[in-house]
C-alpha cells in the first residue's frame, strides 16, 4: 500500500465525534484552520489545537463484518448530517433567526443536535454501563436458587454451558477484579437510528430560542448538547431531567458567540444575553463533559454555585474535585 493510501485508510477511521466545522466556530476566527484551546478534564492540562487534531477517536463508529463499508457511519451517515446542518447554522448565526418549525432547515438542525446524544465516546460508555447494569441484575436473579440457574442455564445456554455452575456465573459477572465484561460496540452501533428518530422527534418538539453573548464566549466540550431544569427546585422532582421533562431547557452552543435554548412553554425568540446566561451553559457545557472542553481562548467564564462568576482555573481545580470525591 502506498504512503498516500495509508493516510487516507488512517484518516477515514479517525472518527470525529464532534464534526471540524462545528469545532470550528470556537476558535478565534471561526477557520477550521486557526486554533481551539483544549482543557484536558482529566490530567488538568492545557494546549492549543487545530479543529481536526482534536474530538476524534479511532474505529468508533466502525462496523466490523459490513465489508466495504465498514465506516459508513462516518463517511456516510454523519458526514450527510454535518454537511446539511454546517449550512443551517451559518444561517442562523448570519440572519439571527432559528428556522421554522416546518421547514427543512429545522428539520437538519434538530437531526443534527440529536446526533450529539448518541455520537460520543461518552453515549457509547453510558450505552455500556447501562447494558452491565442490566446483566448484573439478571444474573443475581437467576442465580438466587441452584434449581432456578439449572432451569435457566439449560434453556439459554444448552450443552455448552452444562458444567457452568451459579458460583462461576457469578464470579464472572460480579468480580470485577478478574473479569471484564466487554458490550460489543456493534451491539450499540445498531442501536443507533431507531434511537435518533426518538430524539429527533422529542427535540423537534421544544421551542428553540437563539442566545446571542455581549460578554464573554461559550465553549464547547465534547458532549455539547447539555440539559437543565429551567424551573425552581421546588417545582421539579428531585432528580436530574429527561429530555422529554416540562419545565426543562436544553442548551447547545452554536459557536462562541450564539446558542440554542430549547423548552416546551415559552415562545421562541432572539435575543443579546448577558454574561450570566453565557457562564451558567459553559457551567453546563463542563460538567456533562466526558474529557474535553474546546474555547477559543485559555480561559472562559462559568456560573459557580454562589453565583458569582469564575474563571477557568477555578473551574478546571473544582471538576477536578467533584470527579475525585464522586469516584471514590
Amino acid at each position: 500500500m502506498s504512503e498516500k493510501s495509508k493516510k487516507k485508510t488512517e484518516q477515514s477511521r479517525r472518527h470525529h465525534y464532534i464534526p471540524e466545522f462545528y469545532l470550528a466556530g470556537f476558535t478565534s476566527s471561526g477557520d477550521k484552520e486557526d486554533f481551539l484551546q483544549v482543557f484536558d478534564l482529566k490530567t488538568g492540562k492545557k494546549w492549543q489545537a487545530k479543529p481536526k487534531n482534536v474530538a476524534h477517536e479511532r474505529d468508533l463508529y466502525r462496523w466490523e463484518g459490513v465489508v466495504g463499508h465498514e465506516d459508513f457511519l462516518e463517511v456516510e451517515a454523519f458526514q450527510k448530517i454535518d454537511d446539511l446542518a454546517s449550512k443551517v447554522i451559518a444561517k442562523i448565526i448570519r440572519e439571527k433567526k432559528v428556522p421554522a418549525k416546518d421547514s427543512e432547515d429545522y428539520f437538519n438542525l434538530i437531526q443534527f443536535i440529536a446526533a450529539f446524544k448518541i455520537r460520543t465516546p461518552r453515549s457509547q460508555k453510558e450505552y455500556e454501563d447501562t447494558t452491565i447494569q442490566i446483566l448484573r441484575a439478571v444474573t443475581n436473579v437467576i442465580t438466587q436458587s441452584e434449581d432456578r440457574w439449572k432451569t435457566v442455564k439449560k434453556r439459554a445456554l444448552g450443552e455448552e454451558g452444562k458444567d457452568l455452575s451459579r458460583e462461576q456465573m457469578r464470579e464472572v459477572v460480579f468480580n470485577e477484579s478478574k473479569f471484564k465484561i466487554e458490550v460489543p460496540r456493534e451491539s450499540y452501533l445498531a442501536t443507533m437510528s431507531e434511537r435518533l428518530q426518538y430524539l429527533i422527534q422529542i427535540l423537534g418538539d421544544r421551542n428553540w430560542s437563539l442566545c446571542i453573548a455581549r460578554e464573554g464566549n461559550f465553549m464547547c466540550s465534547d458532549y455539547p448538547l447539555v440539559l437543565d431544569w429551567a424551573v425552581p427546585p421546588h417545582k421539579h422532582p428531585n432528580r436530574y431531567p429527561a429530555l422529554g421533562d416540562k419545565g426543562s431547557v436544553v442548551a447547545v452552543p452554536l459557536d462562541k458567540k450564539n446558542a440554542l435554548l430549547g423548552v416546551f412553554e415559552q415562545e421562541r425568540f432572539s435575543s443579546i444575553v448577558g454574561e450570566r446566561l453565557v457562564a451558567l451553559i459553559n457551567f453546563l457545557e463542563g460538567i456533562y463533559a466526558y474529557r474535553f472542553l474546546f474555547s477559543p481562548t485559555d480561559d472562559f467564564i462559568w456560573l459557580k454555585w454562589d453565583r458569582t462568576i469564575g474563571n477557568s482555573d477555578e473551574f478546571i481545580e473544582w471538576i477536578k474535585t467533584l470527579r475525585t470525591n464522586h469516584s471514590a
